[in-house]
């Protein structure tokens, strides 16, 4: 006697669990049901495996190009920042705060950020981010700013204004980069 039953992989036939006896007429109901349990575990398994092994090879491949990511922006002095709106919360990437001369865990407010800089720059750089928020008017500026540590750079910041489906600004993401 002899008995197959189907292994699927995504649905489609992958192969065979086969069992073969010495005795005719040995498979009943009860084997019956049994290997075709097994023939469905290992199906279920093989197709859990695929995702895993194509999620852990995303994952990795996603850590792969943010570490790039990172060595590009310590290379070229750039970093990226989002200003949520209404609420105006900052949050910005490793390399800005490097910029800004900032401690690393740092949560800064715009006003804060605005503080850093240069008297004759702050007004400005208000005003366009102000108008980027407001409007969706997108900005490419350069101007200086004083670190807390006292270090004086010059930056350009570039934001654009994202929106949600409805058309609403919902944040201003751009760069800063230390030129």
């Amino acid at each position: 006697a002899s008995a197959a039953f189907p292994i699927r992989r995504e649905g489609e036939v992958y192969g065979a669990v086969s069992v073969y006896a010495v005795d005719v007429g040995f498979f009943g109901a009860p084997e019956v049901d049994l290997l075709d349990e097994v023939a469905r575990e290992v199906s279920f398994g093989l197709d859990n495996f695929e995702r895993e092994s194509g999620r852990r090879r995303a994952e990795m491949a996603l850590r792969e190009s943010e570490a790039l990511l990172r060595i590009a922006g310590r290379t070229a002095r750039l970093g990226g920042f989002s200003i949520e709106v209404p609420t105006l919360r900052v949050t910005w990437s490793d390399e800005v705060t490097a910029i800004f001369d900032a401690p690393s865990n740092a949560s800064i407010t715009l006003a804060e950020l605005s503080a850093t800089l240069g008297p004759e720059h702050r007004d400005s750089v208000q005003a366009r981010i102000a108008a980027c928020a407001a409007l969706g008017t997108a900005f490419d500026l350069e101007a200086q700013i004083v670190t807390p540590r006292g270090r004086r750079a010059w930056v350009r910041l570039i934001g654009h204004a994202e929106r949600d489906a409805t058309g609403v600004i919902t944040r201003v993401q751009g760069a800063v980069q230390d030129i």
